[in-house]
């Protein structure tokens, strides 16, 4: 096997499409496809990646350093034979399958750039358009390159594809009712491999027949964080409606007992638990009431306390200044573009 190895500085934006919004796009700008290649990318994690392209007979493991959003990472990339790749194939967190197109572009003269645009297949029927370059490029290639400001992904292939999205919100804010649709459209229309979480809140009240109290809150958290646990094994996606810490939140405005020793162990021990859960979210997104509707399965009732709950939750989240999106439930196609990036 030939000796092969490379360090290079790697600058590139990326733009994601559905694949018939991508097609549109091809012809719309008189781009000419050069070459196409079916490829499998086989992720170690996030950073790491075994490649095996159809026409090509050597298999290579590339590794990039930094973070893509910056718009650029250091790539560093070998040869690895193949039974090195057979043993490490247990070991591999996503597969991602795709038909690349290297695309001539009329704006791209003295070939800065290597404009592809991948079709991926699995794990998510999405297509990426990419502007790669071996020299710094400033401002915006989308615009020098198609004439268009589109919207940047700034997240690497593997980090798109594995997310762990969380929907929160009062009662009755829709949080529910989105995060399954969310599912279902990613499914369907995505061909994505997504799971849906439900709250655990909710099947303790209709089993029990009662409202949790302050006492209970650590009995909800426990339930949210086992089923989001074993939801990891399932999917790729996970859309929960009831982040973990919406629990410490619950557990502020319920009834409570004088302080005592007794209640600051709780609260204690919560507060811990869920600041540190907040990390594995990828995505926080928090749904506005607009109309409240009783449904007899509530820690509340009312919307003016609805209202308090949902206060409380922003200011928990503005507090520990938590990265989040806001909407309301009538803004289903604007969630779904803002998540994946697409133009």
């Amino acid at each position: 096997m030939i000796e092969y190895e490379k360090n290079t500085v790697e600058y590139e934006k990326s733009y994601v499409f559905t694949h018939e919004k991508a097609k549109t796009f091809i012809e719309s700008h008189n781009l000419q496809i050069k070459s196409e290649e079916q490829i499998e990318d086989y992720y170690l994690d996030d950073q790491t990646r075994i490649r095996k392209i159809s026409n090509g007979k050597d298999l290579h493991i590339t590794k990039k350093i930094g973070n893509k959003k910056d718009g650029h990472r250091i790539e560093k990339a070998s040869f690895i034979p193949v039974a090195a790749f057979e043993s490490l194939v247990h070991l591999v967190k996503t597969v991602i399958k795709k038909t690349r197109q290297t695309l001539i572009c009329p704006n791209n003269y003295l070939n800065q750039y290597l404009v592809t645009m991948d079709f991926v297949h699995e794990p998510m029927r999405l297509a990426i358009l990419e502007a790669e370059s071996g020299e710094y490029f400033p401002g915006y290639p989308s615009i020098s390159l198609f004439g268009e400001n589109l919207k940047e992904c700034p997240l690497s292939a593997c980090s798109l594809f594995n997310r762990k999205i969380t929907l929160c919100g009062t009662s009755s804010s829709g949080k529910t009712e989105t995060a399954k649709k969310l599912s279902h459209v990613l499914n369907t229309q995505f061909s994505a491999n997504s799971y849906h979480v439900p709250e655990f809140a909710t099947t303790f009240i209709q089993k029990y027949k009662i409202n949790p109290s302050f006492w209970n809150e650590f009995l909800i958290y426990s339930g949210q964080l086992e089923r989001e646990q074993n939801a990891n094994h399932l999917a790729n996606i996970i859309v929960s409606d009831c982040p973990t810490f919406l629990t410490y939140i619950y557990l502020s405005h319920l009834p409570k007992d004088k302080f005592s020793k007794q209640t600051a162990l709780v609260f204690a021990k919560m507060y811990k638990r869920v600041l540190f859960d907040i990390s594995r979210y990828t995505d926080i997104v928090l749904l506005n009431l607009i109309d409240y509707k009783e449904n007899n399965v509530r820690y509340q009732k009312g919307k003016e306390e609805a209202l308090e709950i949902e206060n409380r939750i922003i200011s928990f989240l503005n507090d520990h200044n938590i990265v989040y999106t806001l909407y309301d439930y009538t803004q289903f196609d604007e969630i779904v573009n803002d998540l994946f990036y697409l133009n």
